[in-house]
Parts: C-alpha cells; structure tokens; sequence
C-alpha cells in the first residue's frame, strides 16, 4: 500500500483506523478559495500550483525547518513563463505549518541573462567560504529560464539577509553561475536544472540534472565553477545512478540530493536519491535512491543497485533534511515528496471524472513527511511522521 501517494481524506482515515468519524464534503475544485482545497494533514499551497520541493533545511536560529517549493500562479498552465517562483514555510514537528511566503521571484532583476521562470534549487547555510555573502546566512542555488534568449535553462545564486525568508541579494552581477552553453556543461544543451549543491574535503560540490546524466561541478568560493573531474567529462551517467534497473527510456534525470547517512554498525555511507522511471523495469516516475561513495573527485561511486523510495508514482521532486556538509553523518533523516507528476498533473486535472469541466485552479500538496534511516544491509527505512496519538505502525517501508 502507498500511504503517501493519497491525500488522506476523513473516510481514508477511518480505513486507517485513526477512529475519526465518516463525513462527506462536496469538492468545488475550481475555486481557488475553496475550504475544500485546506487540507489538515498534508502540506499544500496557498494557491495556484506547486511541484518540486527545494530543500529542508534546519534553522538554527529559531529551532524550525525551513521548506521551500516550486510554486506556479496559474494551475491550468503551470509552466508559463514568468508565473514560477518558490514557496517558504516553516515547521516544526511536519504537521503544522506556517502560512506561505514568496522566497525567490519568478522574474529576475533588469540585468542581462537573468531568468523569468524560477525552478528547483538548493538552500544551505554559508560556512564561511561562499563570496560576498555573511557567514550563517541561507544561499539558494537555483535553476531557471534565461530571460533574454528564449528560454534556456541555468543556475543562478542568492542569499537572505531575512534568515531565509527570501532571497533578494543575486550575486554573480544576476548572471548564471552555472550555464548550459558552456562546452563542459550539459552535453545535450538543453537540460541544466535541479542543482544540488554540498561542502565536501574543502569544497563546495554542484550535482545538476543534465536530461540522462547528472554533472557534478567544483567550487571555492560558490560563485565560480569548473570539472569536479578535471581530467574527464565529469558526469555520472545512468549506468551509474540508475545500476542495477534496466534504464531504457528513464529519462530525465531529476532533482538530484546528496546525504552521508550512518548505519546502525558505524559505517557511513553517501545517498544519492533522484528522480527518474524504469518503464521497462515495470516503474513509474517516482523517487529512487543508490549507496555508496564520493570518489577522489566527488564523483558518485555506488555500492549498491538502485532503488526505488516510495512504489507510487506520485512521489515525486523529492527532497530530504540533513547536513549539507558531506562530512556529517546522520542517522536519520526527514522527506517529503510532491503529491504529482509530470506524466499528468502538468496537463491539467479536471474537476469532473468525465473531464469535461475546467481545470482546476488550485493544485499541489506534499506528502506525509517520513523518517529515513539507512539500514546495515543499506536499504532505506522509511516510517511516516503522524501527529500525536496517530500510529501507522503497519503501513512502513522500506
């Protein structure tokens, strides 16, 4: 069964023997406004449409999370361009959440090769080494559309001086740190997303979604990127991300993250999760996971085949809390997923089951948030985070 994949309705709660009573509510899944669109257990925004989720980052200052997500105004065309920016809460315990602000624009500043679409990113704390930004304030790495040349995807870089609220400062003079023309970025030219950025042995690692493979770039300063792997390509490809799973038409490769996880017998180990699909192994579009190590250049070197977190399809632009400094080692780690994905909730849901009414105009929740631990024979562990005096006991993964 796929707890996470469902928005746990009263009834659904009933069938969970949560021994809440059976009510019936009448959906009008068309107004934006609609009581029926709050959901009470699950993450959802305030408006429009959301999907990937940017990062889970503790806030040492006011002892919460911090949670970032893609976020469109328009639900019927979730990818207009200038209509994307993200979405921040916080919380607590990952039930209860504050109400919705917008942290980085959809439209960059007047500048050249600034973006008019924000995409996913990464949010981690500046240890000291990322230029022109104080120590301990959040910096959002993100990809985008470029404003001025059609559309192309790149990486840009801001920082908070609001303790990750928004991120108003682009540094880099606006433009992309990362850009999909340079000749050892992206190979097909066209995908350069979703970067995933970590301090690890001294300095700073990039991993970016590149349609079939993943790039992995390095940096001292977190404005100026060059090869992890000076010597070579400097790519994990999906023999390598997707081992063991007969990978024919898995592409994309999308929202790569990086954890160094301990198992219960002292080792630790790098987690590279992604999302992807393995029709041809029987799977949807969904989350997976590999285990193994950072080689001498940070390259990802499994240990393990790859995984699949969650069996549904609708686990999705996952993220995950945990040091974004490879050197610390966590036992357990937290995520959540986007409820959707892009095989079709970006064509728009109707709000009929004959589809012949409009699309809705207000779409996007997240998944119960789940526990994550790494086991001795290095599978993933996963037991849902329920509010008190709840037990789902009998519906964990692993």
């Amino acid at each position: 069964m796929k707890l996470t994949n469902t928005i746990l309705s009263t009834g659904a709660l009933v069938a969970l023997g949560l021994g809440m009573a059976l009510t019936t509510t009448t959906v009008h899944a068309d107004s934006v406004t609609s009581a029926a669109h709050e959901s009470i257990y699950h993450l959802t925004t305030k408006d429009g449409w959301s999907n990937d989720l940017q990062s889970i980052v503790w806030n040492s200052k006011e002892k919460y999370y911090d949670l970032y997500f893609l976020h469109s105004k328009a639900a019927d065309d979730p990818n207009e361009a200038g209509s994307q920016d993200w979405l921040h809460t916080t919380t607590k315990d990952f039930i209860h959440f504050t109400p919705q602000n917008s942290a980085i624009k959809a439209d960059g500043p007047e500048a050249p090769y600034t973006w008019k679409s924000a995409w996913t990113g990464t949010v981690l704390v500046n240890d000291g080494r990322i230029k022109g930004v104080p120590k301990g304030a959040q910096v959002a790495y993100f990809s985008g559309l470029e404003k001025h040349d059609g559309g192309s995807q790149n990486i840009w870089v801001a920082w908070s001086s609001d303790n990750g609220r928004t991120f108003s400062h682009v540094l880099n003079n606006s433009a992309p740190v990362i850009d999909h023309s340079w000749n050892f970025t992206s190979q097909n030219k066209i995908d350069e997303r979703d970067p995933a950025v970590v301090y690890w042995h001294g300095k700073m690692l990039m991993y970016v979604a590149e349609g079939n493979e993943i790039g992995v770039y390095q940096s001292h300063d977190g404005l100026h990127w060059s090869k992890a792997d000076p010597n070579g390509a400097s790519k994990v490809g999906m023999g390598t991300y997707l081992r063991g799973i007969n990978n024919q038409d898995s592409t994309p490769v999308e929202c790569p993250a990086l954890r160094t996880m301990e198992i219960p017998n002292g080792q630790t180990k790098q987690v590279l999760f992604f999302g992807a699909k393995a029709p041809h192994a029987g799977q949807t579009t969904g989350t997976y996971y590999i285990v193994g190590h950072l080689d001498q250049n940070g390259l990802f070197a499994p240990e393990t085949d790859a995984k699949r977190l969650d069996q549904g399809s609708d686990y999705y632009g996952a993220n995950f809390s945990g040091s974004s400094d490879l050197s610390n080692a966590s036992g357990t780690i937290k995520s959540m997923g986007w409820v959707g994905n892009w095989s079709y909730t970006a064509n728009g849901v109707h709000n009929d089951e004959a589809a012949n009414s409009e699309f809705t105009k207000h779409l996007g929740s997240y998944s119960v948030a789940r526990n994550l631990e790494l086991t001795n024979g290095m599978s993933i562990k996963s037991t849902p985070i329920v509010g008190q005096g709840k037990k789902l006991s009998n519906f964990l993964c692993k």
